[in-house]
């Protein structure tokens, strides 16, 4: 049976993790398969070669990539509520900067993101405007009388490229709640 040499780096062209640089039939992977433990979060590159019966190398194949990702995703920067001053009959705009490395947020699952005011029992459901990349942004009319204070902004659902959730966020914010029009 022929046998392969494999490399596997961090880094285009690299080798560190996994050289492929021994002499054939001395290195790590010296049968048809190998299984890697352990890897960290982060991108790979790799590549393999034949090793013929007369210990000849080929060339090497075209470098592939792949991501491992087991890092949920987090809020990148404090959660903006627009405009400061809230009242019923007011439009809010909440805007949200998610931080997910190595592989970004998955966009097509919509966090559910809720705003709780003081005096009013049932946080109200932020519909949605635009999530893309790492930025989500959505708006919500303030249709019920607000007695002042402060707002807490509820997120959760939100996940990553690779299906790690985020753990739910709540983050009070320092808008003003007013009874007056």
């Amino acid at each position: 049976a022929l046998t392969y040499q494999l490399r596997l780096s961090t880094t285009s062209g690299g080798h560190e993790i996994l050289s492929g640089a021994h002499a054939p039939l001395t290195g790590l992977v010296r049968n048809t398969s190998h299984q890697l433990k352990n890897l960290d979060s982060g991108p790979y590159f790799w590549s393999v070669r034949a090793i013929d019966h007369g210990l000849a190398p080929s060339h090497w194949a075209d470098e592939n990539g792949f991501i491992i990702d087991t890092i949920r995703p987090v809020i990148a920067e404090p959660i903006q509520v627009r405009p400061r001053t809230l009242r019923e009959g007011r439009r809010a705009t909440i805007l949200i900067q998610f931080d997910d490395a190595p592989a970004g947020m998955d966009n097509t699952a919509s966090p559910r993101v809720t705003l709780q005011l003081p005096g009013v029992n049932e946080p109200l459901t932020v519909v949605q405007i635009s999530y893309t990349g790492n930025t989500w942004l959505g708006e919500l009319d303030i249709n019920v009388p607000t007695p002042g204070g402060t707002i807490i902004v509820n997120i959760q659902g939100a996940r990553d490229l690779k299906g790690n959730e985020m753990l739910p966020v709540s983050e009070v914010q320092p808008a003003l709640l007013s009874s007056e029009n």
